[in-house]
C-alpha cells in the first residue's frame, strides 16, 4: 500500500510533509488526487430537512384572559453573566402579566409564577408558547 500510495504521490522527498513511508504531498491539487484515487473522498453530509408543517393563522382572542403568551428570553450583563426572564403577556390587549427575571429559572419557579398570576388574574383558556 505504501509503494502504491508512493507512486500515485510522485515519491520526491523534497515536497512531502510526514516521516517514514507514509509521508503526504503538501501539494493540495496531487492530495486530492490520491485521496480520489484511493477513494477517500466522501460527499459532504446535507442537512435532514424537517417535514413541514400545515401553517396555520394566529387567532386573535376576542377578550381578554383567553390566551396567554409564555416565553423565554436570554442575554447577559456587562460583565458576561447570563440571566434569563420568563415572560406571560395576555394577548387579548398585550398586557405583560408577569416578567421573572433570575440567573437560572428552573420548571418549579415557573409554575409557581404561573399559579400566583392565575390567582390574581384568573385561568387562561389556553397557554402559547414559541416552542412546538
Amino acid at each position: 500500500m505504501s509503494s502504491w500510495l508512493a507512486d500515485l504521490v510522485g515519491a520526491s522527498g523534497s515536497s512531502t510533509t510526514g516521516c517514514g513511508p507514509m509521508a503526504v504531498a503538501s501539494n493540495h491539487k496531487r492530495l486530492h488526487r490520491v485521496y480520489c484515487a484511493m477513494t477517500l473522498n466522501l460527499p459532504r453530509r446535507t442537512k435532514r430537512r424537517l417535514p413541514t408543517r400545515i401553517r396555520q393563522p394566529l387567532a386573535a382572542p376576542s377578550g381578554l384572559n383567553q390566551i396567554w403568551a409564555l416565553d423565554f428570553m436570554a442575554d447577559a450583563l456587562y460583565g458576561g453573566r447570563a440571566f434569563r426572564t420568563l415572560n406571560l403577556i395576555d394577548e387579548g390587549n398585550r398586557q405583560v402579566l408577569g416578567i421573572e427575571v433570575a440567573h437560572s429559572i428552573p420548571g418549579l419557579r415557573a409554575i409557581r409564577v404561573m399559579e400566583q398570576l392565575i390567582e390574581l388574574h384568573g385561568k387562561p383558556r389556553a397557554l402559547r408558547s414559541r416552542r412546538p
